[in-house]
């Protein structure tokens, strides 16, 4: 034998303390060696390239060593350096608490095994791990340090030691076979990159743009079922450029709250449906696109049974403007007819202003043509007094927007609904939804016939696109 220390010492390796303490022979060791001679087996000086992982451990080869693991713990001859790239270990308690274990690298009840063995068994648990001799001088507990004192690999716990350092190491553990420290430098490199992974932050989740809209105020309330199904039309629309999206329902607000949430940007609400206004237009975000096409500026009357001669009766503006119009509180309605000369009686409740109607409270509820047959189907049965009027059409222009919050946000919110939009009426998608909701209303309620009276909206401004024919419904045009 060259070395009978290995002898001497233990009589096997995986029997080395585990934790730190045979780190702390090895150190005792070292610092009782002899200074005498340094008797050696010289190697046949033939080198193998490093291998191609980045974790450089031992590169000795030829197979000309002794074949024996060197150990040792007592006073002996002192050891030779070995060529090229060597181990140390850091006397140092670890704690079990490395990012990859340290009983990854070593051999297998290699107390006297011959080097031929260890091929086929290049990785041990037991104390040669526990040794530390395969742990990189520049090694500090916790996070791997460089030689530079930065920070190394994120996550890795070997750091490879500068080419000075890898040809003057000593070696205090034992000497890994080529082969076998090929396939222990694959195992360590998998380990070490594996939690580097760890360390890369999570992409952040995708934004979900969310559209906050008011609901319905009651089962019965289907005045904006059309509005909103083209705003999820138009958001699907952009889903390839723009993502994922949201529609979720508020509470119930007056229209009057609603646009005090958007003016506040408030997380309540993040769009509305309303007609425009100077306010809206000087406060707030719209798309100027008409939703309805103007539909909802042909008003038509709900009125009582037996009622129908008065309204036949009529023959001009003047004549209308004898009548008493019901409306909701805070609705653009009021301030319009107002405005043109127009009695006006409001109510706070939805729902309550038909029953006002039946109680005579006004003489019409002005409802638009594309909600007045779907209210008056769902209450007829319980007030059996209420009728459409069958001749009349009280017009103005009253394009109906969605509004956003004049925010980032709620220019983000936007742009994204007016591009789906527009590519809708660039691909026959919004004829198809208006046509789907409204063609058998505007059939039903025979609109081209009915002898229509029109009136300003003043609050129409210059940013209003009249110009754009495309965004009108003109019954006598519609086909």
């Amino acid at each position: 034998m060259d070395d009978a220390a290995v002898v001497g010492f233990r009589e096997r390796l995986r029997d080395l303390p585990d934790q730190g303490h045979g780190l702390r022979h090895v150190e005792r060791m070292r610092a009782h060696e002899l200074g005498q001679g340094l008797p050696r087996h010289v190697l046949h000086g033939d080198e193998a390239a490093p291998a191609v992982l980045p974790v450089h451990l031992v590169d000795l080869v030829d197979d000309g060593d002794v074949r024996m693991v060197q150990g040792g713990g007592h006073a002996r001859l002192a050891q030779q350096a070995m060529p090229r790239a060597v181990v140390t270990a850091a006397a140092e308690h670890l704690e079990r608490d490395l990012p990859v274990e340290p009983e990854v690298l070593g051999q297998v009840d290699l107390a006297h095994a011959s080097a031929a063995e260890a091929l086929q068994d290049p990785i041990v648990g037991g104390g040669l791990a526990d040794d530390g001799s395969l742990l990189p001088p520049n090694y500090r507990r916790g996070r791997p340090r460089s030689p530079t004192g930065r920070p190394a690999w994120s996550g890795a716990i070997l750091v490879p030691r500068s080419r000075s350092d890898r040809s003057s190491g000593l070696a205090s553990g034992g000497m890994v076979h080529e082969r076998a420290a090929v396939a222990a430098m694959a195992v360590v490199a998998c380990a070490a990159l594996a939690p580097r992974a760890a360390f890369i932050p999570a992409p952040p989740p995708e934004e979900v743009m969310t559209y906050i809209h008011h609901p319905p105020e009651s089962a019965r309330d289907v005045r904006y079922a059309y509005q909103w199904e083209v705003l999820r039309a138009a958001l699907e629309k952009t889903k390839p450029e723009w993502g994922s999206y949201r529609m979720v329902e508020s509470e119930v607000m007056t229209e009057r709250r609603q646009a005090y949430e958007l003016r506040n940007a408030t997380p309540n609400l993040t769009v509305m449906y309303l007609g425009t206004t100077p306010d809206f237009e000087r406060e707030l975000v719209p798309v100027r696109i008409p939703v309805d096409r103007n539909l909802g500026g042909y008003g038509i009357f709900l009125i009582r049974a037996g009622e129908q001669a008065r309204f036949d009766a009529v023959r001009g503006l003047d004549d209308l403007k004898k009548f008493t119009y019901g409306l909701g509180l805070g609705w653009i309605d009021v301030e319009i007819l107002k405005s043109n000369g127009f009695r006006v009686v409001t109510g706070s409740s939805y729902d309550g202003l038909f029953e006002m109607l039946v109680s005579r409270r006004f003489d019409v509820f002005l409802r638009a043509a594309v909600e007045i047959l779907e209210e008056y189907e769902r209450r007829r049965s319980e007030l059996s007094d209420l009728r459409i009027e069958d001749g009349l059409i009280l017009y103005y222009p009253l394009p109906m927007y969605f509004w956003f919050a004049k925010t980032l946000q709620g220019r983000r919110l936007a742009e994204r609904a007016e591009a789906g939009m527009r590519m809708m009426l660039a691909d026959g998608s919004y004829d198809e939804i208006f046509d789907r909701y409204q063609r058998s209303k505007i059939e039903r309620l025979h609109l081209k016939t009915r002898t229509t009276y029109r009136i300003d909206n003043p609050f129409l401004g210059p940013e209003t696109p009249l110009a754009d024919r495309r965004l009108w419904f003109d019954p006598r045009t519609y086909r």
